[in-house]
């Protein structure tokens, strides 16, 4: 594991600009054009606010840490990006995804208890079979590259919080905590280092806590 962000596999293999991932989300079209002309999807920000509300049910059920239900995400949006949905069971990814998280967080599911807990929500799309789980894994670590390690905003936004000298209120926190949490439905885990989101999290917080007193 890299001691820090600057030397991790994040910032050097999957830290995108608008336009290079753009670049490569087309190349991944145009490899795949007949599926998609065939199964068109609707704007890629409502895939992704699907993608969460499913994980979102699974994460309640089995009880996880925010981290996990995070780094579930990122894994996610990096192997959507050469792997069109079209040609993937999202259910299955999403379950995988989950499963391989929650071990890289160091809070690891029983893969029979993940596969079980997705049954029950998705039973026509989640094979009783556990080694579908285990294949899924393999062409998802695969497709990441053994680059599993994941930094995220929250350590930051724990650091400013706890500095005196920025005077965030509990209020700002949770409020810049709960807009981190957001940011898992866009490109941003892809496109911007996680400092630069929580700063922009506590900015974000700031301006709204001050409008929402002005209104009272």
């Amino acid at each position: 594991m890299a001691a820090n962000y600057w030397t991790s596999t994040q910032r050097r293999f999957w830290l995108f600009t608008k336009e290079s991932l753009a670049e490569a989300r087309e190349e991944r079209e145009a490899q795949e054009r007949g599926t998609l002309q065939q199964y068109p999807l609707p704007d890629n920000r409502l895939v992704n606010i699907y993608i969460k509300e499913c994980l979102n049910r699974l994460s309640k059920r089995l009880a996880t840490r925010q981290q996990v239900f995070a780094t579930t995400m990122v894994y996610i949006h990096r192997y959507l990006i050469s792997t069109p949905i079209q040609t993937v069971n999202i259910y299955l990814l999403i379950s995988t995804a989950f499963y391989l998280a929650s071990k890289t967080e160091e809070s690891p599911h029983h893969i029979r208890l993940v596969i079980a807990e997705a049954r029950s929500l998705w039973p026509d799309f989640i094979p009783g079979d556990v080694s579908r789980i285990g294949e899924m894994e393999f062409s998802l670590i695969s497709e990441l590259h053994s680059q599993l390690i994941i930094w995220h905003p929250y350590r930051t936004l724990k650091e400013l919080e706890e500095n005196s000298l920025l005077g965030i209120t509990t209020e700002e926190g949770r409020l810049a905590w709960s807009i981190i949490n957001d940011t898992y439905m866009t490109d941003l885990p892809l496109t911007c280092p996680p400092h630069v989101i929580a700063l922009m999290a506590i900015f974000l917080a700031v301006i709204f806590q001050q409008i929402g007193r002005a209104h009272v």
